[in-house]
């Protein structure tokens, strides 16, 4: 009896198990990350997020997205595809650490209609947000940070395909 069950067990695992390792690998697409407010793309800087021009052709500004489920997806940096858009819990940072299939490493598009969405880390529960240039630090830029969703415009995103 506990050999029947066994082997039920198993053949069930393996069919649930197949196609989710399939469906992983058939859905990459290399995209950009748009802001609303700006038409600036999420970007990985020497040690921060940030929010650039687009330029499709710039490894630096795209990311390989794979699908995990409806309306979310893990984000592999282009130039190297080790690494993954991350989500700090501790603070409004985001950054770019090893892949490791995490929920700092889950990102959801917003269940609203439309071409621009909230952008969300499933892990943290804050939405991806283009803030205000900044040049005081030392580092000239327009970091993208995480935050609340209160639904600014510079906390809308469009995952575009390039």
């Amino acid at each position: 009896m506990n050999s029947k069950r066994i082997a039920t067990a198993l053949l069930t695992a393996a069919t649930l198990v197949v196609p989710l390792a399939g469906q992983a690998q058939a859905a990459t697409t290399k995209v950009e990350i748009v802001n609303q407010s700006s038409g600036r793309v999420i970007t990985w800087g020497p040690s921060y997020v940030t929010a650039q021009p687009s330029d499709p052709s710039m490894k630096l500004r795209t990311w390989i997205k794979v699908d995990v489920a409806a309306d979310q997806a893990i984000y592999k940096w282009a130039k190297n595809e080790t690494l993954c858009l991350t989500g700090l819990p501790a603070s409004n940072q985001m950054t770019v650490q090893t892949c490791n299939g995490g929920f700092r490493q889950l990102w959801a598009t917003g269940f609203t209609g439309g071409t621009f969405r909230k952008f969300e880390n499933v892990g943290t529960l804050r939405a991806a947000t283009q803030k205000p240039f900044r040049n005081g630090d030392g580092t000239a830029r327009t970091p993208v940070e995480q935050e609340v969703f209160i639904g600014e415009n510079a906390q809308l995103w469009q995952v575009r395909a390039v």
